[in-house]
């Protein structure tokens, strides 16, 4: 993926950076993301975790379903699920996608680490997509 489309896809699914700081965040700005990972899952699934590199840590955990075009290795799916927690650093929130339209979220259990956050991400996001690959 060119850092130019890198750029453009992060900007759709992280909170505005520019906006005033959320209640979570008193009295300070959101942490900026500057770390992105894509990891290749089964099946054409791309599971991109991009992060802060300052505390307290700001993450957004992209699971991205395969791509249009499989022999375009540069892009990536529609997005399935988003993992973040954008509103506070001990909110951590999970949304899904459902027909291109990002949902409510369901609120996950408070406290956990950003790290227990990406491990949970990737767990749920196998079940994903074990459950696509069943016939209904």
């Amino acid at each position: 993926m060119t850092r130019r489309r890198r750029r453009q896809h992060r900007a759709q699914h992280l909170p505005n950076l520019d906006d005033e700081p959320a209640d979570g965040w008193p009295g300070r700005r959101h942490p900026t993301p500057d770390r992105e990972v894509p990891f290749l899952l089964s099946e054409g699934y791309t599971l991109v975790v991009c992060r802060s590199s300052t505390h307290p840590v700001l993450y957004a955990i992209r699971l991205h379903g395969p791509a249009p075009d499989p022999t375009d290795h540069e892009q990536l799916g529609p997005t399935l699920m988003l993992f973040d927690n954008a509103h506070s650093p001990d909110e951590h929130h999970v949304h899904r996608f459902q027909n291109g339209e990002k949902q409510p979220p369901d609120i996950l259990p408070s406290g956990t680490a950003w790290t227990d956050a990406v491990a949970n991400a990737e767990a749920e996001a196998n079940r994903f997509i074990a459950a696509a690959g069943r016939p209904t």
